[in-house]
C-alpha cells in the first residue's frame, strides 16, 4: 500500500491525490496497474470483472482534466469530463428494500465516471470548499469541512508548520531573504 499523504477525500479530490510532492519529486500511485489495482480497492471500487488497464487509463485522462478543470483550465478539460458523465447514467428502479438508482455504466469506465460524477457534484453544492493546500511545494486538494470554511493547508502538521515556520525564520533573518 501506498504511503499517500492525504486519504479519504471525496472521490474526485482522492483521484487528485493520487499524485503528491514527496522530497521534492513527483509521486504517483496510479504509474503502475498494480499501483492503480491498489487505488481502487482502497476506494472500494475495485471488482475481479474490471479490465484494469483501460480502467487506468480512463483514471489518468480523467484526473489530468479535473486537475486542470480546478486550476481554471475549463474550457480545454470541460468536454473530457462531459463525455466521461455521458458514458454513464443511472437508473432508478424500486428493490425489495425500496428505490435506489444503479449506475450503468462499462466496468472499465465505471470508477473515472464515478469520480467525474463526485466532482460534479462538489461543483454544484459546495464549490468553495474545494481546495487546494496553500504550500506552495504542495499539490493535495482537499473538501474543506471547517465550521468557517476557513482550512488551508491539506495537514496542519505537514504544511502548515513548514510554511508558519518558514514564515518564523524570514521574520528573524530578514537580511537572509532580502532578495525573495
Amino acid at each position: 500500500m501506498f504511503a499517500r499523504p492525504l486519504r479519504d477525500e471525496p472521490l474526485a479530490l482522492d483521484l487528485l491525490n493520487t499524485q503528491w510532492i514527496e522530497n521534492g519529486a513527483l509521486q504517483d500511485a496510479l504509474l503502475t496497474l498494480e499501483g492503480t489495482r491498489e487505488w481502487l480497492i482502497e476506494c472500494q471500487l475495485w471488482n475481479d470483472d474490471m479490465p484494469l488497464a483501460p480502467a487506468r487509463q480512463q483514471l489518468l485522462q480523467v484526473r489530468q482534466a479535473i486537475r486542470a478543470f480546478l486550476q481554471g483550465d475549463t474550457t480545454t478539460h470541460r468536454e473530457t469530463l462531459n463525455a466521461q458523465l455521458r458514458a454513464g447514467h443511472w437508473q432508478a428502479q424500486f428493490d425489495l428494500d425500496g428505490p435506489s438508482l444503479q449506475l450503468i455504466v462499462s466496468a472499465d469506465q465505471r470508477p473515472a465516471y464515478l469520480a467525474v460524477y463526485n466532482l460534479f457534484e462538489l461543483r454544484r453544492d459546495a464549490p468553495q470548499r474545494i481546495k487546494q493546500c496553500a504550500a506552495s511545494d504542495c499539490i493535495l486538494y482537499f473538501f474543506d469541512t471547517s465550521p468557517k470554511n476557513a482550512r488551508r493547508w491539506h495537514d496542519m502538521k505537514t504544511c502548515g508548520n513548514r510554511v508558519k515556520a518558514a514564515r518564523h525564520y524570514r521574520r528573524r533573518h530578514p537580511a537572509a531573504h532580502k532578495d525573495d
